[in-house]
């Protein structure tokens, strides 16, 4: 009589080659699977060098004083303003030639502010931003960095 084979074994008595393969490529994919999870993830990210700004300067604008465009009311704004510059022989120079233009702008753009246009909450921010604006539009060689109020009075 012959003897009954179970299904791991084939005609002459060895297990199939297949299963442990298998299990092999599964495991690889796996791996590879969780090592681009990984650096996908957790791989710390290389950080950019920042290239360092140059020392900046602090220039006193004075005092400005314009009436406010509420009609008669005669209200009025004053300021005393501080801008910071690069310090930069090149944008050093240009600011002192042009600061007189510069204070012109700044003028303008005041003029053209209502009484409620410098009250609100946000009015401070709003105008640093215009007046910054202002005065990068006459420097061609560089940039100013930012503008302060080291005196803001609305009457």
């Amino acid at each position: 009589m012959t003897e009954a084979t179970t299904p791991a074994e084939n005609g002459n008595g060895k297990k199939p080659k297949g299963m442990p393969i298998r299990l092999i490529v599964l495991l690889v994919v796996a791996a590879a699977l969780a090592a681009v999870a990984y650096f996908f993830f957790y791989a710390p990210v290389p950080e950019e060098k920042a290239i360092p700004k140059p020392p900046i300067t602090a220039v006193d604008m004075g005092v400005l004083v314009v009436n406010l465009a509420d009609g008669t009311n005669g209200r009025y704004l004053r300021l005393s303003v501080v801008v910071e510059i690069p310090e930069d022989k090149l944008i050093q120079d240009e600011f002192k030639k042009r600061e007189h233009r510069i204070r012109h702008g700044f003028l303008t753009t005041l003029r053209h502010k209502t009484s409620a246009d410098v009250r609100s909450l946000d009015s401070m921010d709003a105008i640093r931003a215009d007046l910054l604006d202002e005065l990068n539009r006459h420097l061609t060689t560089g940039e100013a960095q930012n503008v302060f109020f080291t005196e803001y009075m609305v009457q």
